[in-house]
């Protein structure tokens, strides 16, 4: 009864050194092409993008049209931006209860408020910064009167 019980706890292990002996063992190389096992021949791998993507695989129809589009820039009308530029002279950051009720009034959505004040900050930083570096020197300024 133990010889049975040991063989039953091996036997999965065996398995797997059994399978050792048939196959030969794996590449060491982490290159893509080795990894997945691609062909290499000269023609084949031209067809392979740097990925390892099949690059006509990759321009079938179904694939383009998979694609996700990207989003039209959003133009904000001319009393939204005035609502807008209202709220960050009083606040430079919102809060989630601020962006909604901001965006809810002007109809817009609550990413395109936030998006447009992380634009407006980042405006502002930089017109800021602006300010407080010291004008530039001229000539003039430099030469010492004699």
């Amino acid at each position: 009864m133990d010889s049975n019980w040991i063989v039953q706890f091996l036997h999965p292990y065996l398995a797997l050194l059994q399978n050792d002996l048939k196959f030969p063992p794996r590449k060491t190389s982490h290159l893509i092409k080795d990894i997945l096992d691609l062909p290499s021949t000269n023609e084949q791998i031209e067809e392979i993008d740097e990925f390892g993507r099949c690059k006509s695989s990759l321009e079938t129809e179904e694939n383009v049209s998979k694609l996700k589009k990207k989003k039209a820039r959003t133009t904000f009308s001319g009393k939204q931006v005035f609502e807008l530029e209202k709220q960050f002279e009083t606040k430079k950051y919102l809060s989630s209860s601020d962006r909604s009720e901001l965006a809810h009034r002007l109809d817009v959505t609550e990413t395109q408020v936030k998006i447009w004040f992380q634009n407006r900050r980042t405006k502002w930083k930089k017109v800021e910064s602006e300010k407080e570096k010291p004008a530039d020197i001229t000539e003039e300024q430099l030469v010492k009167p004699q």
